[in-house]
């Protein structure tokens, strides 16, 4: 599907299921505000069961306007999130992925002023507004690991939170991830990672070449 313009829907803009399914080079916008659920966003995933590589691709869209999260991504793996221009939006962040494995995130642009956060997802939950947001808490398979988050601009009280569950145990929270090049400047805290080196046999997120602190290639806050 490309090409279109998503308003007015009652809840989500547009809800990807099926595999391989890719939006581009639309605008979804002001969509959710009479959702049963309570808000709705701009494009949701998920594969309705056991998580799997639905792999959907969401590239080159404007999102805008939505009181939920934008791009809001649950339990699905092997997708990719590239080139879209994000803002004005509520939910949990801009780009949010619960327990995704396998994500390549590259080269969107995310200003968010007014998410709320989600309390679906208690052990994750941050009230302030979060560029991208990824979360493990659930003791499952891949969990929120392997993902790939590069040349991204983001802004918000985060820029990017890698967040779980690790006062249950050490491993419950996003590992293994690819974090490069990306932009927060205008964030209160640039980035966040709830895995300190260390603090299981492995799984270390690596981080490169991002201004996390303000200054070029600096490291996250661990917490």
């Amino acid at each position: 599907f490309r090409d279109m313009r998503v308003e007015g829907a009652a809840c989500d803009g547009i809800d990807m299921g099926g595999t391989g399914t890719t939006i581009e080079n639309s605008i979804i916008t002001g969509n959710g505000g009479a959702c049963w659920i309570g808000v709705g966003g701009g494009v949701y995933a998920e594969t309705g069961g056991a998580q799997n590589s639905v792999a959907p691709r969401i590239i080159g869209n404007t999102i805008q306007d939505n009181p939920g999260t934008a791009v809001d991504i649950n339990n699905v793996d092997g997708g990719e999130i590239r080139n879209n221009t994000i803002s004005g939006n509520g939910g949990i962040a801009g780009i949010a992925v619960y327990q995704g494995h396998g994500w390549t995130i590259d080269g969107n642009t995310a200003y968010v002023n007014g998410a709320t956060g989600n309390d679906a997802h208690p052990r994750c939950h941050i009230p302030q507004p979060v560029g991208i947001w990824i979360c493990q808490d659930e003791d499952v398979y891949n969990g929120a690991n392997g993902n790939t988050i590069s040349n991204n601009h983001v802004a918000g009280h985060y820029g990017i939170i890698l967040i779980g569950a690790d006062e249950a145990q050490p491993y419950l929270v996003p590992r293994f991830n690819v974090l490069t090049g990306n932009d927060v400047f205008g964030s209160t805290i640039g980035c966040a990672d709830d895995y300190a080196p260390g603090q299981w046999i492995d799984g270390d997120n690596t981080w490169s070449g991002n201004n996390c602190r303000g200054t070029p290639d600096s490291l996250p806050d661990y917490f």
